[in-house]
């Protein structure tokens, strides 16, 4: 009745230091990658240069800063300028109409007149006008 009793103990033991060694093998492993892994980081931050990179990376910040400025000051200028213009072409079609200009006798039968002045053309003659149409013919 004893054997059986020293044998189950030494399979105990055995299975005991079976499990430490596994354990030790394990955190051998561990500390041989962590060791690697460390050695790969000191090599990046050799390579890197952190703080050129940062330096870098704010100066890039401030100059995508500075750009956005740069197009929203030309976007608000370009909008105000396409109101000037709309009201620069109707005050020179209200300064057309005022002067009821007929542009193909100033300039001769191959150019357009504007509708709104053909339609305005004065009754009586300008003498300007007879004399312009003189010197073209």
């Amino acid at each position: 009745a004893l054997i059986p009793l020293l044998t189950w103990g030494t399979k105990c033991s055995l299975n005991s230091v079976n499990l430490h060694l596994t354990t030790a093998i394990a955190t051998m492993s561990s500390a041989s990658a962590l060791r690697a892994s460390s050695d790969v980081m000191v090599e990046m931050n050799k390579l890197i240069k952190v703080p050129e990179l940062q330096q870098s990376m704010e100066t890039m910040r401030r100059e995508m800063m500075r750009a956005e400025m740069i197009e929203e000051t030309m976007e608000e200028g370009l909008e105000g300028a396409s109101d000037e213009e709309e009201e620069i072409d109707a005050e020179i079609s209200k300064v057309y109409e005022d002067l009821a200009l007929d542009v193909e006798s100033l300039f001769g039968p191959g150019v357009k007149a504007a509708p709104a002045a053909a339609a305005a053309a004065p009754e009586a003659e300008d003498p300007l006008l007879a004399r312009v149409a003189k010197l073209q013919s």
